[in-house]
């Protein structure tokens, strides 16, 4: 009998682990263009090897930057992670900049839907990942326009595990090295009673 499951698990493990493919999904924002820099983009997601490039300075004029803070000494253009079931991306967006009058402004983010890994994505107000959801599903939507001041806002990208992070997680347990975060037995259960209820 025991033979027989880690047949089956071996069938189910293999093809996620070898179809897991890193991704990476590249936000980008576009404000008004008045004077100076007018465009900025972020790139957020997961690999078998994490990846960091440092944000550019703030230039001298703008009408809308963003960046991801890992954490609050830190601000990024590429943040890219390992492989983990539950992740948040915080991304600070100033969509007005430091030119023009004072008045709010709005300024779109766009990204492709495609290019999100396993798993389900959503953009929500705040830097907690714990707050309202501004875009339940981000591989059904492309963009999002927000209005503001001049000023940083935060937003998080909420990732739910999909089908491969449960896999994934199994491997783990299992002694199977798979370029993942830490996880017990227990967070699986948690996943795969959040999956049910998508």
């Amino acid at each position: 009998m025991k033979v027989t499951i880690n047949y089956y698990f071996l069938m189910l493990l293999l093809p996620a682990i070898a179809f897991a493919n890193d991704w990476q999904v590249t936000i980008e924002a576009k404000g008004q263009q008045i004077d100076g820099m007018y465009k900025s983009s972020v790139v957020v997601g997961e690999s078998s090897v994490a990846q960091s490039t440092p944000a550019a300075p703030e230039p001298p004029k703008f009408t809308c930057r963003m960046l991801t803070k890992p954490d609050w000494d830190v601000d990024l253009s590429i943040d890219r992670r390992l492989f983990c079931p539950d992740q948040c991306w915080i991304i600070a967006l100033n969509p007005h900049g430091n030119v023009g009058n004072p008045d709010p402004r709005s300024v779109t983010l766009t990204w492709n839907p495609g290019n999100f890994g396993d798993g389900t994505y959503s953009l929500t107000e705040g830097y907690d990942c714990l707050g309202s959801s501004v875009i339940s599903n981000m591989k059904n939507e492309s963009q999002f326009i927000f209005h503001g001041t001049n000023k940083e806002y935060y937003f998080s990208i909420v990732k739910q595990p999909g089908l491969t992070d449960v896999i994934r997680s199994l491997s783990l347990l299992s002694g199977q090295p798979c370029g993942c975060c830490r996880v017990t037995l227990k967070e699986i259960v948690l996943m795969m009673n959040r999956m049910s209820t998508l």
